[in-house]
């Protein structure tokens, strides 16, 4: 991808061409012409998804090559999913809303132990704060900061189902101050302390006897595509 795309920010594409299901497997290796790049912005395209970037002065050949690197790399090409459950947007979504949301969400669940926070997500896909807000009401009905706190819920019942890590590297892995604060935000999510939630999960248990929904956030209202 040409970086000076004219008409539409290649940053922003990007982020949604791996954002998006049907695109998300496709390497994006992005060519600068200026002379002045920087490699702060190679470092931002690479965490955007970008395999490559590919900067002023090249060599024809070089850039063949580079292409050639990510198709001989099957891993490259079919990522592994993220662990845990990830809402899905409502079916009435438009194809265009859908595939920002889908670009939203990675960029997200890809750095939930220090997620962009909404005025970051507003920078980096060109977006204003009335939409964004927008989006996630109506099709999550949750705020961008409620979404968040969900998703860490989601990611830490997984990792404490599948995992043997002890409790506070989960904490901190998720981005909580201390293995209190992410033991309350668990217990409040689930009804039961994340020690008390493993325990019953080893055995066999119910892991809560007294709550079938999420307290703080509401119970989920995702309808899955």
């Amino acid at each position: 991808m040409d970086k000076q795309l004219t008409g539409i920010d290649a940053l922003s594409l990007t982020h949604m061409l791996q954002g998006l299901k049907a695109t998300a497997h496709i390497p994006i290796i992005i060519l600068d012409s200026r002379m002045d790049g920087s490699s702060d912005e190679c470092v931002t395209f690479l965490k955007a998804g970008a395999v490559d970037y590919i900067g002023n002065p090249y060599a024809v050949d070089e850039v063949k090559e580079r292409i050639n690197v990510p198709l001989r790399c099957p891993k490259l090409l079919n990522p592994a999913p993220t662990p845990g459950r990830t809402p899905s947007p409502r079916q009435s979504a438009t194809a265009e809303t859908s595939m920002l949301i889908h670009a939203i969400q990675k960029t997200i669940d890809a750095n939930l132990g220090a997620p962009p926070n909404q005025k970051e997500l507003c920078d980096m896909f060109k977006i204003s704060r009335r939409k964004i807000m927008n989006i996630f009401q109506r099709n999550f009905g949750l705020s961008v900061s409620s979404y968040i706190r969900l998703q860490r819920m989601y990611r830490a019942e997984y990792l404490l189902k599948t995992t043997a890590l002890k409790i506070d590297v989960i904490a901190t892995d998720l981005g909580f101050s201390s293995p209190a604060n992410f033991s309350t935000a668990f217990k409040t999510y689930a009804g039961v302390a994340p020690g008390k939630f493993r325990q019953a999960i080893e055995k066999n248990k119910p892991y809560t006897a007294s709550s079938s929904c999420i307290h703080a956030l509401g119970p989920p209202i995702f309808a899955h595509s």
